[in-house]
Formats: C-alpha cells, structure tokens, sequence
C-alpha cells in the first residue's frame, strides 16, 4: 500500500513556497495561493524531474539507479514529499476536480473542450496527478498520501496502457525490418498494433523488430515510475547488479503483471474494459 505519513506542522508554508515557485517558473505566473493551477504545475515538476534524472542515469550512468548520488537522492525524496503535500495544503475540491479532469481526459475522450488527444497527454504527469489527488476522492481528511493497493494497480495500468497506447501509434514501421523469430509476446504486439494503425496491415515489417521497438519506448516510463514508488514507498529498487534493468523486472516492481497479460488486456479484439476504453 502506498502510504506516506509526512508529519512537519512547522513546514507548511515552506511546502506552499515550493509549490508556488513551480507556477511562477513553470507558467511566468506572480505567487497566488489561489491559483488552482498551483498543484498541477507541483506534479509536473514532480514528473519533470523524475523523467530528467532517468535519462541522466540511462545516459551517463550506465542505465543504473545505483548511479545517482546520495544528493540527488535526497533531492528527488524532497521533491516527491513536496508533490504528496497538495492535498493537505490546497482547496480539496479543487483537487478532486483536477483528479476527475485527469480520468476524463482517458476514459471519456471527446467528452468535453481542449481535452488532449492521447498522443497529447503526457503518461508519467498523468501518473503523478493521479497518485497524488485520487485519495481525495474517497476520504477529504487525508493529511498524508494513502492509496488502497487496488486504486494503485489500476491508476499504474490505465497510465501504462497510455504510454503503450502511445507507444504502438508512434512506432516507426522503417525501423521494423529485423527478421528475427517471432515469440507470443511479438504476436500480441502485432494485433494490438494492427487494431490501432490498420493501415499498416499492408507494410511489410518485423512483429519481432516492433515489439523490441515498443520496450524501448515504455522502458522510459516504467524507470520513471519506478522511481517514484520507490520514493514513495521506501522499498528498495531491485537488484542492478547484473545490468539496468529490464521491462519485466520494472512491471513486477510497480505491481503489473508480465507484458503479455497486459497486451492481452488492452488488445481491442479480447473485449475486456480496459479495450473497449481504448478503441473508443
């Protein structure tokens, strides 16, 4: 279970400093307390961040976690802490009405204006949004982040399915020509692709090539999250010592099951909810 109990009464107007600073530089915005944008602009500096020391370890650092300093360490921990804070320190409805404007924007697309298409929508700030405001919706006295290990599981599902979403929508079908063999995992990439890009069904490419294209893509997202319940939870990262790690090894860390389940989730043809979701 996802449960922070951060306890500093003294702090609170350092956390609304924090949080003010991130609309000031973020949108060019003076300090407004009132601004309701103030925890949106928290969670995608918190995203921001996440996102920017991952690709500093995967560029620098030999793709290893193990890599970041103890000062960046406690920086990314502060940061998080900070992120958790919104729902303590700003207008609860205010926050529940973010949540439900993030649920909407994937489960009821075309429903309302200026909602983002989902190419549009940025999966790690989605995530971040999600864990820090959907507490509120079922309990407004909440003083510190605490989400049931059931509503982890789907906001971790919904805004991975997203980020494959995205991923598959964006593959490059000149880059999918390794012949190589194909596994059951290639083939469920290839349907769950095909329902998404029909007009792919007449290129020529690799099943094998896209799904090694599509781990690349999510294995991003997945080290972002990682790091964040990480954060969070204070559980330990896993074992890196042979290697950064892999796509599966970072599923099993945020609670979802192997890539294959998954694919088989959200393939349109298999008519569970989550694929009817992303067909419409």
């Amino acid at each position: 279970m996802l449960c922070v109990l951060i306890s500093i009464p003294h702090q609170d107007e350092a956390h609304k400093l924090f949080m003010q600073s991130t609309l000031v530089n973020g949108l060019g915005e003076l300090p407004d307390d009132t601004d309701v944008r103030v925890p949106v602009c928290t969670w995608n500096s918190c995203a921001y961040t996440l996102s920017a020391a991952e690709q500093l370890v995967r560029l620098f650092g030999d793709g290893r976690f193990e890599s970041l300093s103890s000062r960046q360490k406690q920086c990314l921990l502060a940061l998080v802490q900070h992120a958790s804070m919104t729902s303590r320190l700003y207008n609860p409805r205010n926050i529940k009405q973010h949540c439900l404007t993030l649920l909407a924007a994937v489960f009821c697309p075309g429903e309302f204006e200026k909602q983002p298409c989902v190419l549009e929508m940025k999966a790690l700030c989605l995530l971040t949004g999600l864990i820090f405001s959907l507490p509120l919706l079922n309990d407004e006295s909440v003083d510190y982040l605490s989400i049931r290990p059931d509503c982890q599981e789907h906001v971790i599902w919904v805004t991975f399915a997203v980020c494959v979403v995205q991923a598959l929508l964006s593959l490059n079908v000149e880059e999918m020509n390794e012949e190589t063999t194909q596994t059951d995992v290639d083939c469920l990439v290839g349907d769950v692709l095909m329902q998404l890009r029909p007009e792919l069904s007449r290129c020529a490419f690799s099943v094998a090539g896209m799904h090694k294209q599509l781990e690349t893509r999510v294995s991003s997202f997945l080290r972002c999250a990682a790091l964040l319940f990480h954060f969070l939870t204070g559980i330990p990262l896993p074992d890196e010592s042979t290697g950064p790690l892999s796509v599966e090894t970072l599923l099993q860390y945020v609670g979802l099951p192997p890539l294959a389940t998954l694919l088989r989730d959200i393939n349109p043809t298999c008519g569970t909810e989550m694929a009817c979701l992303i067909q419409e």
